[in-house]
C-alpha cells in the first residue's frame, strides 16, 4: 500500500506563492495604516475647522480675552470640541489675526512612517472679515489631504 503525501516540490511552491502575496500584501497594508493614523488628526482639525467658524464670528480676534491655544485642553475648551489625543499631540498658538493649531504624531503608537510627521493648520483673519485656511507638513505629505481644510469662508 502506497501512501499519498505532498511531495517537496509541490509544498515549495505553495510557499513560494504565499510569500510572493505577502510581499504584495505588507507594504499596501502599510501604506493603508499609514494614511489612517493620519487621517485621524485630519478629521479632529476638520472639526476645529467648523467650530472656528462660530468662534469667529463671535469674536474679533483669536487673543480676545485672555484665550490661549497652548494645550490641547484649552483648544477644546475654547472651540467646544472632543479632539481625540492619544495618536497625536495637539499645539497651538495665536496672534489677533493667525490662529496656529500644531499636529505631531506620537512615535510611541505610530508606524514608523509617521515617525517625526508633523503639520499645521493656520486660520487667518483677512481684513474683509473672512477667514483663509492652510495647512503646511513637514514630511510625508502623501499621506495626508489637506483640500478639505484649505480655503475661504
Amino acid at each position: 500500500m502506497r501512501i499519498k503525501a505532498f511531495s517537496l516540490i509541490e509544498l515549495m511552491v505553495v510557499i513560494a506563492i504565499i510569500s510572493l502575496l505577502a510581499a504584495i500584501a505588507l507594504p499596501l497594508y502599510q501604506d493603508f495604516l499609514c494614511k489612517t493614523r493620519a487621517n485621524e488628526a485630519m478629521n479632529a482639525l476638520r472639526d476645529i475647522k467648523g467650530s472656528i467658524q462660530a468662534f469667529a464670528s463671535t469674536d474679533v480676534d483669536f487673543t480676545v480675552g485672555g484665550v490661549t491655544w497652548a494645550t490641547v485642553t484649552e483648544i477644546q475648551e475654547n472651540l467646544g470640541v472632543e479632539i481625540p489625543h492619544s495618536r497625536w499631540t495637539y499645539t497651538g498658538s495665536a496672534t489677533a489675526s493667525i490662529l496656529n493649531i500644531t499636529a505631531t504624531a506620537v512615535n510611541s503608537v505610530q508606524p514608523g512612517c509617521l515617525q517625526g510627521f508633523a503639520f499645521t493648520w493656520q486660520a487667518v483673519r483677512g481684513s474683509n472679515g473672512g477667514i483663509m485656511y492652510r495647512v503646511s507638513s513637514t514630511a510625508n505629505s502623501r499621506y495626508i489631504r489637506t483640500s478639505s481644510l484649505s480655503g475661504k469662508i
